[in-house]
């Protein structure tokens, strides 16, 4: 049975310490910054594995914790991994501990194992799991097996990694050399803006007369039948609209509508990119995409001023 530490008991760090020990493995440490989340979090475990260290990640409490630990997962918020593996690095170095098959873990999407760097300068294994899944406030442990999960990591460590990946229950895959930036932006387009989205969605369907409740039950089966296309087809033959068919005539209404408002930036944006999807995919071109184009890049359309993404409304 492992024996690990999480520092950093948010949404990530809690989901995974739930889900190791309904896995057999085993709690020694949990920390937060001010200690509460990590005591709320060791409570729920209580009786699972035994004693359980848990609060502020004091120097004394950390050294006591790792040195029972085979993983340490630093699941803090991105910005702070390097500073907590420097602050590791140091505690770890003042009291002359070895970290040799020590692995410590981060689980980010956007950092690398530079973030890591102090600890492995002092030995110790390091790697970073990231999980393509957002996790709710509660229940994360339910949502993570089967999720598919970013291993990355040399030699033992990578492997480890990748055990532990599965041991969640992930499908595990591997980032080329310089492909984290874009595998994290296209993270989140598809879970943070795809919520933008909606917000937008709603904010219009509100002003059709719709309340907040009804529009998201009316738009699910349109949602849900637009994925289902856009997995069969690809984006190129799944895309539908006024714009795909050239309707310029609509489209011209629909900025009028949404420029009234203040609203017509953000359709802009989305139009134009449709704009260039359906051109990619030959369904549309010469005069139609042509006349197209000149309305959605007009600095004035049919009913007022451009706008730009985020001047108005939820985007």
């Amino acid at each position: 049975m492992a024996a690990f530490v999480i520092i950093g008991t948010g949404r990530a760090g809690s989901a995974v310490a739930r889900l190791l020990v309904e896995k057999g493995w085993q709690a020694v440490g949990l920390f937060s910054r001010n200690g509460l989340s990590a005591r709320q979090l060791a409570a729920t475990l209580a009786g699972k594995d035994g004693e359980i260290i848990a609060g502020v990640p004091a120097e004394e409490n950390l050294v006591t914790a790792c040195c029972r630990a085979s993983v340490v997962f630093l699941t803090v918020p991105d910005d702070f991994i390097a500073t907590t593996a420097e602050y590791l690095a140091g505690i770890f170095a003042r009291n002359s501990l070895s970290l040799a098959g020590k692995l410590f873990l981060h689980m980010s999407g956007s950092r690398g194992l530079e973030e890591l760097l102090p600890l492995k300068e002092m030995g110790a294994l390091v790697a970073a799991l990231h999980p393509l899944q957002s996790l709710p406030g509660e229940g994360g442990e339910k949502v993570l097996p089967g999720a598919w999960m970013a291993v990355e990591g040399t030699g033992e460590a990578g492997e480890r990694a990748e055990q532990i990946a599965r041991l969640l229950g992930g499908r595990v895959f591997s980032l080329p050399a310089g492909g984290r930036v874009f595998y994290h932006a296209a993270a989140c387009v598809a879970s943070n803006y795809l919520v933008v989205l909606m917000d937008y969605c709603l904010l219009l369907m509100e002003k059709a007369g719709l309340a907040q409740e009804q529009a998201l039950e009316a738009v699910e089966p349109l949602v849900m039948g637009t994925w289902s296309n856009l997995r069969r087809l690809g984006p190129e033959k799944a895309l539908t609209g006024p714009v795909v068919r050239g309707d310029v005539g609509t489209v011209a209404k629909h900025l009028q509508a949404l420029a009234a408002e203040g609203w017509d930036g953000f359709y802009r944006t989305l139009a134009r990119a449709a704009l260039e999807l359906a051109r990619r995919g030959g369904r549309i071109e010469g005069d139609k995409y042509t006349e197209m184009r000149k309305l959605l890049e007009g600095e004035k359309g049919q009913g007022g001023e451009k706008n730009e993404p985020g001047d108005h409304g939820p985007a």
